[in-house]
């Protein structure tokens, strides 16, 4: 892209996200305002960000960090501490259980099990952990599922069905590439069969063609 026009597009999206900083901002001064902020939970969350030419990517459809790492903030009065943060890695699902939890609700009753887990620990004790990694996936050329951990992303690119041996692998560092720009798939063996088993705990997806589904 022209570097006036990557410009022009950056400083758009700058500029959406400053708005709605400031619609944000309106709504946290009237819960002051109104006497309701010691007693009410806020959580902001949003949705994935643009890539923004890093990586020669501009959209945000992609299993690299930045199409996958989202803002949560969660106040809770009498539970989360001013100014608190933690590395705890957390999935959108997980926003059900907390805020039932937080809310004093009864225990969820559902029909299936549930993918989220409370992060209410972790709003007490940023220190905690409730999951060790995130799971995400990704349909391209073919689906890429994936598994994030503190340190690691590792992504499994291949079609319903395909055997494990046709999959097309990823992995990346954060510790020492959190640009992603290395793969480390194929000289990180024990790494991606350690992360390759988290995967496989997941659902094995199905094709949505009655006819290719398996008798």
């Amino acid at each position: 892209l022209p570097a006036d026009l990557k410009r022009t597009l950056i400083h758009g999206y700058y500029a959406s996200t400053s708005y709605v900083d400031a619609q944000i901002g309106k709504v946290i001064d009237e819960l002051d305002r109104l006497d309701l902020a010691r007693n009410t939970i806020v959580v902001l969350w949003g949705d994935h960000g643009f890539h923004l030419g890093d990586l020669g990517i501009w959209t945000k459809h992609t299993n690299y960090e930045q199409a996958n790492r989202i803002p949560l903030l969660i106040s809770a009065p009498g539970v989360t501490a001013p100014g608190s943060s933690t590395r705890q890695l957390a999935e959108s699902v997980d926003l059900y259980p907390t805020l039932a939890e937080l809310a004093g609700l009864p225990a969820v009753e559902v029909p299936q099990p549930l993918d989220g887990q409370s992060l209410a620990p972790v709003l007490r004790d940023p220190a905690a952990r409730v999951r060790d990694h995130a799971f995400h996936a990704y349909p391209h050329a073919r689906l890429g599922r994936a598994i994030r951990t503190e340190r690691y992303r590792f992504v499994e690119w291949k079609n319903v069905d395909e055997p494990d041996a046709a999959a097309a692998l990823e992995l990346y560092d954060y510790m020492t590439d959190p640009l992603e720009t290395k793969n480390l798939a194929s000289v990180q063996p024990d790494v991606v069969q350690a992360l390759r088993l988290k995967l496989k705990a997941y659902p094995e997806p199905v094709d949505p063609r009655p006819e290719r589904r398996k008798k």
